[in-house]
């Protein structure tokens, strides 16, 4: 993911991307699935070692979502991909939800 545009060089979204997001529109409508997925534009803020990937804790109680890099062999419990990018012919995960071992839910 190191590869992704600086989110200071990245020119924002405007009228030229409408187009192709109203297609990207019509095919979630006829699949059912606008409240399943949604887009961002691709970024980031600092480079990843090739081993890392942005990996998401959230904190319920305390209404705080922290995104971290780091190596998902190295966490404890379960990783669920929740962002995602085209690349050629592949869907590779970009960012992953941490949901700790032994608990039920996504949160600390």
């Amino acid at each position: 993911m190191s590869d992704l545009g600086d989110i200071d060089e990245v020119e924002e979204l405007g009228p030229s991307d409408r187009e192709t997001l109203e297609e990207v529109r019509e095919v979630l409508e006829k699949r059912n699935a606008t409240d399943r997925f949604g887009f961002f534009l691709l970024h980031s803020h600092f480079g990843l070692q090739p081993d890392e990937t942005l990996i998401e804790t959230v904190d319920r109680q305390g209404r705080t979502l922290t995104i971290r890099p780091g190596v998902p062999s190295e966490n404890e419990g379960t990783l669920v991909p929740t962002a995602f990018r085209f690349m050629g012919n592949e869907i590779e995960a970009v960012q992953y939800c941490h949901r700790p071992k032994n608990s039920p839910v996504h949160a600390i």
